[in-house]
């Protein structure tokens, strides 16, 4: 087992719900860094991409840079063994307090390739 799994979840077999393979637990990870506020997590002020705050943001390519350099310097200082394939938005079937963003990224030292999809509300 690779840890507990987030959201921390009861199970009758281990107590809480575990990540079964380390794909999951860097998938876990990487979530928890795009979704992460700077200074919410103690000890790394600078941790985190904050993806909420781009929330009322206009969806414009202005800000979808913002987002695209902000996942990138974060993942690049924290999770230096993702590499990004492409960051794209989804904003066509969203109304204007959500933002839907799909990541491809891959960790080649590992032969891991995946495909994170978030719908911030």
């Amino acid at each position: 087992m690779w840890g507990p799994s987030a959201p921390i979840a009861p199970s009758s077999a281990d107590g809480f719900e575990l990540n079964s393979s380390i794909a999951q637990l860097i998938s876990q990870n990487f979530k928890m860094l795009l979704m992460t506020d700077p200074g919410e997590r103690v000890m790394y002020p600078e941790f985190g991409v904050g993806l909420r705050r781009y929330l009322f943001e206009f969806p414009i390519q202005q800000t979808y840079s913002q987002i695209r350099e902000r996942i990138a310097t974060q993942t690049a200082a924290y999770l230096p063994p993702i590499q990004i394939m492409s960051i794209e938005f989804n904003d066509s079937k969203m109304d204007q307090y959500q933002l839907g963003i799909r990541i491809e990224y891959k960790v080649t030292s590992m032969g891991i390739a995946d495909v994170l999809d978030l719908l911030i509300k």
